[in-house]
């Protein structure tokens, strides 16, 4: 038995790029339960250490699970015949030419995943169709739940029994190991921001007992310093000052969630209602660089960036008059060069660039089709100190 959902969505965007005509379908495998479960993006779960390669996505076993943009295509008039659900279902390849799972949408639109040397390191869980004028997109969730690698995943796409578009491979690495969380004693950096009323950086220091000191340095407020806990499943709760920060672990390097002080303010029906939001990317081991900075052009607002070593970007975005903030991730980062756009927006908000360990700069464009765009800069020296 199958779960469906069917809804209008509206994509998040910056202020005159909002897309409030797309629709989604929701397959879900009821054979497994991903509830517990956390899902990233592919480019999230590039770079680990732990991966046989340098390439491969790699997953712990139970506990972590990637998103994989399926391919997309113009359905043209066809779209509303193919994007709807019919005798829907998700079910395992027969193995034959490395046919792994098999989705069926309806009679007429269908998907087909193949894995090389397939050995149950994944199962698929679940299946999110997205469509918007006439495009039809999909995301197909993984969980790991054996020890291997599934080489070279290729998911097509068919319309009537021919094939319209395919993804290029990846690998996907599980292994056993601790689930995503806090471990030992830790350091955080990052930045922060609520829309026209403050921003600055962060300094989060997490003891073995997960008690946890935050640092708040303001572009323009004096300095504070905040106690809470950081748990050891990476949930964030501090409630210290006025402030109240509550966020949890993205990645394993990659802490996000939302946060109001004295000085903010609740805005009813803006995404997020907190205005305020912050991200951290832990600097234990690794070198983590600090970019304040604003973007300018068809729209105006701040821009703070984070650098992992020479594997990882992220940052927040907030926009001059619309109370928007937002998280940024990653899609492109070669340790100079850099895409990444606003999470949660389909990549309808994007950022490109590159950095030195001083500054950073590129442009920046909004919308499928081009509505806003721009410029943008930020350098470490425009940071306020702790």
């Amino acid at each position: 038995m199958l779960r469906m959902l069917q809804a209008a969505t509206a994509v998040l965007c910056l202020s005159g790029c909002v897309d409030y005509s797309s629709r989604s379908l929701m397959i879900v495998n009821d054979s497994y339960d991903d509830t517990q479960v956390s899902f990233s993006s592919s480019s999230e779960r590039q770079d680990d250490p732990r991966a046989s390669e340098s390439d491969y996505i790699y997953l712990v076993k139970d506990c972590l699970g990637v998103m994989v943009s399926g391919p997309g295509f113009s359905a043209g008039d066809d779209a509303d015949q193919l994007f709807a659900l019919e005798d829907e279902s998700i079910s395992r390849g027969v193995n034959l030419n490395n046919l792994t799972y098999a989705v069926s949408v309806n009679p007429r639109l269908s998907y087909e995943i193949y894995i090389d040397d397939f050995d149950e390191e994944l199962v698929l869980s679940r299946v999110i169709l997205m469509e918007s004028d006439g495009r039809i997109d999909s995301t197909f969730y993984f969980a790991a739940v054996g020890d291997g690698v599934a080489h070279d995943l290729v998911i097509t796409a068919s319309v009537d029994g021919e094939t319209k578009n395919a993804t290029s491979p990846l690998s996907i690495e599980s292994r056993a190991g601790p689930c995503q969380g806090v471990h030992g004693s830790k350091v955080y950096l990052g930045v922060f921001a609520s829309p026209e009323i403050e921003d600055g950086i962060l300094r989060l220091s997490v003891s073995e007992d997960s008690s946890a000191s935050l640092e708040m340095a303001f572009s323009e407020l004096p300095p504070v310093t905040l106690s809470g806990t950081l748990d050891k499943n990476g949930v964030l709760d501090i409630d210290d000052g006025g402030y109240r920060l509550e966020g949890e672990l993205l990645t394993d390097v990659k802490l996000t969630g939302t946060y109001t002080g004295p000085n903010t303010v609740i805005r009813p029906g803006y995404p997020p209602e907190n205005p305020g939001v912050f991200a951290l990317f832990d600097a234990t081991d690794t070198e983590v660089g600090i970019y304040c900075g604003t973007y300018e052009g068809s729209h105006t607002g701040e821009l703070h960036i984070m650098q992992w070593g020479n594997k990882k970007i992220s940052g927040i975005a907030t926009q001059e008059s619309s109370e928007f903030a937002a998280v940024l991730a990653q899609n492109i980062f070669d340790g100079t060069n850099f895409e990444f756009y606003v999470a949660g927006t389909s990549d309808d908000w994007v950022f490109n660039g590159n950095l030195d360990r001083q500054d950073a700069s590129g442009t920046w464009s909004c919308g499928p089709a081009v509505v806003g765009s721009g410029e943008f800069s930020a350098s470490h020296d425009a940071c306020p100190q702790f």
